[in-house]
């Protein structure tokens, strides 16, 4: 996306696959900067743009406590794989597997796809038959970041029989998970691949106790805001309270975060609560 910013009352850029697709932004209208706004995501849904893809990031965590936890469905903090390796998947039922015995398929989950990073942050994936409780190590050796986990073959039930895990070959720490009936790890965990900049342009957070409890959010990124450097040091850059209840919140300005940033959403509460969130937006290949 480029746009001018030398223009007298509009911001004017072109984006897309052709120069056709320019779009005049302006400066002081806020009705019709929001009505730009607007159709620049439709455009974006709708595939016009060679360079932009939308971008969704979703979390789950059955009960965030007085101790800060990631928003996902393992539960407790998330640690980062420190190198590239391969990784191995369990599940905790005997119905994930498309053979459970006597040429028998399972009701659950059958095969999955990882979406991963390799060291050098470049998208790559790689699918995995599942085998029950019994312990599967990916063909995949250079898995540095997990980005998502899907099912892609399923039994009768069609989704997980049980949690399936996508862990460290010593068995811990576990990297993303599968719940339970989803088809997908809901995993507020996330790594801009290389040559792509993601914007964060809308927020969503959840939290439903028995007793009033509040939940305080917090999306944090390894980037320094003020430097624009990566380090090993998490900021905070969203930061929500919830009391049973949601808010959902578009971006005045979009949070720019750059290629090879690590993103992770945590909460802390009050007391036990049910925790669900969103990140939505767009990545931009450079």
């Amino acid at each position: 996306m480029k746009l001018d910013p030398n223009a007298d009352r509009y911001f004017k850029g072109t984006l897309g696959k052709t120069g056709d697709d320019t779009y005049e932004v302006p400066r002081l209208d806020a009705a019709t900067h929001s009505a730009f706004c607007a159709d620049l995501c439709y455009g974006i849904a709708a595939e016009r743009f060679s360079k932009l893809t939308p971008w969704t990031k979703i979390g789950y965590n059955a009960e965030i406590s007085t101790t800060e936890e990631a928003i996902w469905a393992a539960g407790g903090a998330y640690v980062f794989p420190t190198a590239e390796m391969g990784m191995e998947v369990v599940s905790g039922s005997v119905e994930d597997d498309p053979d459970k015995g006597g040429a028998v398929a399972g009701t659950g989950a059958h095969k999955i796809i990882i979406y991963y990073l390799d060291g050098k942050y470049i998208e790559k994936s790689t699918e995995v038959t599942l085998n029950g409780t019994g312990v599967v190590a990916t063909s995949a050796t250079d898995m540095f970041r997990i980005n998502g986990v899907r099912v892609i073959e399923a039994g009768t039930g069609g989704c997980a029989a049980g949690a399936i895990s996508v862990r460290h070959l010593a068995d811990t720490p576990i990297y993303t998970q599968i719940a339970i009936g989803n088809t997908r790890a809901r995993t507020a965990v996330y790594t801009v691949p290389a040559g792509k900049t993601l914007y964060v342009t809308s927020i969503f957070f959840s939290s439903t106790s028995s007793a009033g409890k509040n939940t305080i959010f917090t999306t944090r990124t390894n980037m320094n805001d003020r430097t624009g450097k990566l380090g090993s040091i998490f900021y905070p850059f969203h930061e929500l309270g919830v009391e049973d209840g949601s808010i959902t919140k578009t971006l005045e300005i979009p949070t720019r975060l750059p290629e090879k940033t690590d993103i992770v959403i945590v909460g802390k509460g009050t007391g036990a609560a049910v925790c669900t969130c969103a990140l939505r937006g767009w990545l931009e290949t450079n």
